[in-house]
């Protein structure tokens, strides 16, 4: 279970809402458009976003963007990421206490 923190995925996920991640979604295929994942940020370590599949790259790269682009860090200005940042995809939401 993770716990959302921010607005960058507003309004399908609010600030405080639980979301279930399958760790093991792609271990037999990879993410696909408009998939929410857990991946790390590729330049703060430590940190993990949730965000969804825009598009895959030419190069297989993943365009993931916040549903809120207002306050959204995202692709549009860290990159596409590298399936390896790419840790599961989100199953279940559970609405905030």
């Amino acid at each position: 279970m993770v716990q959302i923190s921010g607005d960058s995925m507003y309004p399908t996920y609010r600030d405080g809402t639980r979301v279930l991640v399958n760790l093991d979604a792609y271990l037999q295929k990879t993410p696909e458009s408009k998939d929410v994942v857990l991946a790390l940020h590729p330049f703060k370590i430590g940190v993990y976003i949730i965000k969804r599949v825009s598009h895959v790259t030419d190069d297989g790269r993943y365009f993931v963007v916040g549903d809120n682009s207002f306050s959204s860090s995202d692709s549009r200005g860290f990159g596409p990421l590298r399936l390896e940042k790419i840790l599961g995809r989100v199953i279940e939401t559970r609405s905030h206490e």
